[in-house]
């Protein structure tokens, strides 16, 4: 029988960290099934795949023409037939000795688990510690701290009810398709588990490939819709929770795409304006839930809402100083 299926998307992932993913799997044994969706890498990529599939005990490498990270993994859904399903992105690392003993201890009846999980950015490593909470409390906490809570990554989900339940990735998102994606399995997940054990550890890139995408933006936007979609929006507490999830992508977009180094004063400021006439913004900016916001983001969140534009340039560039 096999226990997990592992699934991992790759698109030209560099060399060395693919190397080290996917070295991770060569002792699994053969209960752990490893998906490698290859998504139109370049043939030097697709070599070290074919050089894996045959050390890894069990493995499948399907090939496709690039769609993206959601179709890749949708078809490791379909595909896969583990009891259990992990996601795997092709820079990061599994302890398959810490995920089998995790495995070995679930319930049957369990639907999904979720993570401690290693954070590993310039060389410096830091566990990350989730709190322990069932799925109406991790919604919530997923909305309010998407940073933290809305991966796929350090998951495990029930093989067979994510299979027959229809839930998958969206493939028109590029950008925050893994909170969606959770938000839809949430609302079927009857028991939820958390591990306070990290078996994954997650490499930040100091070049992510979303921060050249000169259409991220409009792209983050778009997915504030779908999340909507997801939610009880006439529950006040629900809504508060959604005006926090907006406010917090705001944040990642001001960070990442608008107050960047090298873009000029004029142009930054005018694409804030801009985003500040964006009704969902304007209404989260008013409503959002002050519990599960931090006092330095609610001084954030006061000066957009007031359009505060020196106090807000000199904020994110701190920001930017303190991040490096």
């Amino acid at each position: 029988m096999i226990t997990c299926s592992i699934i991992i998307p790759v698109y030209n992932t560099p060399e060395t960290s693919l190397r080290k993913c996917l070295g991770c799997f060569c002792d699994a044994g053969e209960t752990f099934e490893v998906i490698i969706v290859d998504d139109g890498s370049r043939e030097e990529t697709v070599h070290i795949l074919e050089e894996y599939r045959g050390r890894i005990p069990l493995c499948q490498l399907i090939r496709q023409k690039n769609a993206g990270v959601s179709a890749a993994r949708n078809r490791g859904i379909e595909i896969s037939q583990g009891k259990w399903v992990v996601f795997c992105d092709a820079d990061d690392e599994i302890d398959t000795g810490k995920l089998r003993d995790l495995l070995n201890k679930l319930d049957p009846q369990t639907d999904f688990v979720y993570s401690a999980f290693a954070k590993v950015r310039t060389g410096r490593q830091i566990i990350n510690y989730p709190e322990e909470l069932q799925a109406a409390g991790y919604t919530k906490k997923l909305l309010c701290h998407p940073n933290m809570y809305g991966t796929v990554w350090a998951k495990v989900f029930a093989g067979e009810r994510l299979r027959a339940s229809g839930v998958r990735f969206q493939e028109d998102l590029s950008h925050a398709e893994d909170t969606v994606f959770l938000l839809s399995w949430l609302k079927q997940a009857e028991k939820t588990v958390y591990c306070d054990e990290p078996f994954y550890t997650y490499y930040v890139s100091a070049d992510s490939a979303a921060k050249k995408n000169t259409d991220a933006v409009n792209a983050f936007l778009r997915t504030f819709d779908r999340v909507r979609e997801e939610l009880d929006m006439n529950d006040t507490k629900t809504a508060g929770y959604y005006g926090s999830y907006v406010n917090t992508t705001l944040m990642i977009i001001l960070a990442n795409y608008i107050f960047t180094k090298n873009k000029p004063a004029a142009e930054s400021i005018r694409e804030l304006r801009d985003l500040l006439r964006v009704p969902v913004i304007q209404r989260a900016l008013r409503e959002y839930d002050r519990a599960e916001t931090s006092f330095a983001q609610r001084q954030v969140i006061t000066a957009l809402r007031y359009q505060m534009i020196p106090m807000i340039r000199l904020i994110f560039r701190i920001y930017r100083m303190r991040r490096g």
